[in-house]
């Protein structure tokens, strides 16, 4: 009887370590989506701050809230002539963590005046990459552990064997 109480603790812990390495996946990948880019550069004779609101601008009405982390993002200005004019406005790229290739938004200032950003990636692809960078993270960190422990274990059981064998 005693070893189904066993088994069964056991497939609990399993359960609440699978459950909880799932909201650590899940936390991990939302803290990445929420940081700004890690480095923010610019086309030459872009001003600071222009380049600052621009990016700003790509991850509001562009890049899908749900992503990656930001690792560089590069403002450079678009084909519209003037600060008054519509059409396209800016282009800002981003190099997504775990995305292969970059991920461009295009920024647009339409007649109705109206801001709205075109982006190269649609939001689920970005969701699942972000998730898959937060999991492959965790399980690194998972396993590190794992080995560390074992190491441990197997040290812990060497030296009980050694104290063993010097009592007899």
């Amino acid at each position: 009887m005693a070893s189904h109480r066993d088994a069964g603790r056991r497939a609990l812990i399993a359960v609440a370590a699978a459950v909880g390495a799932m909201l650590l996946v899940l936390l991990v990948a939302i803290g990445a989506s929420s940081m700004a880019p890690l480095r923010i550069s610019c086309a030459p004779g872009l001003d600071d701050d222009l380049c600052h609101q621009t990016v700003g601008a790509s991850l509001e009405r562009g890049l899908a809230p749900f992503h990656p982390l930001i690792l560089t993002a590069y403002a450079e200005p678009g084909e519209a002539p003037g600060p008054a004019q519509i059409g396209h406005r800016a282009t800002v790229t981003f190099d997504l963590l775990g995305v292969p290739g970059p991920t461009t938004v295009a920024l647009y200032y339409d007649i109705g005046a109206h801001w709205g950003g075109v982006t190269s990636r649609t939001a689920p692809e970005l969701a699942a990459q972000a998730l898959l960078a937060a999991a492959l993270a965790v399980g690194a960190v998972a396993l590190l552990i794992g080995l560390v422990n074992r190491i441990a274990r197997r040290h812990h059981q060497a030296i009980q064997a050694e104290g063993a064998a010097g009592k007899t």
